[in-house]
């Protein structure tokens, strides 16, 4: 599969996001008081890698704000989110049930009962991959 990269949303020029789960920033330049300072772009290292997502922090304005890459990811190459998130509305599911995994082919909108009823129906081979079950 190929790499497709986008513009983050509200950081476009700064920062983008891949269907294959990685943020990068972009080659720019800034000025430092004195001179200007160019600096090439490169592939953010996700955080929180004993959190159970991996985020990143994004820049802008001398502001930071940390965002979920799976999140980042959903918004920039799944369909529109169907309704309302949140804690009673729509949640992304990790298909393959490993949080860590942040590919846009492993990542689908479902509503929160959705998503509390098949969770505990997915199963795993006798390879240990997890198998999606009929609902």
């Amino acid at each position: 599969m190929t790499e497709l990269w986008q513009p983050i949303l509200g950081y476009e020029g700064l920062y983008e996001v891949s269907n294959m789960g990685s943020v990068r920033s972009v080659d720019g330049e800034r000025w430092n008081g004195q001179a200007i300072h160019r600096f090439k772009g490169r592939v953010l290292n996700p955080l929180g890698k004993n959190a159970r997502y991996f985020h990143v922090a994004l820049s802008k304005n001398k502001k930071v704000k940390c965002r979920r890459i799976h999140e980042l990811v959903a918004e920039h190459f799944l369909p529109p989110c169907p309704g309302k998130r949140g804690r009673n509305g729509w949640h992304i599911d990790h298909i393959n049930n490993n949080p860590k995994d942040n590919r846009a082919e492993n990542l689908q909108w479902l509503t929160h009962k959705e998503n509390v009823y098949i969770k505990p129906k997915r199963k795993r081979d006798s390879l240990g991959r997890w198998v999606n079950n009929p609902i």
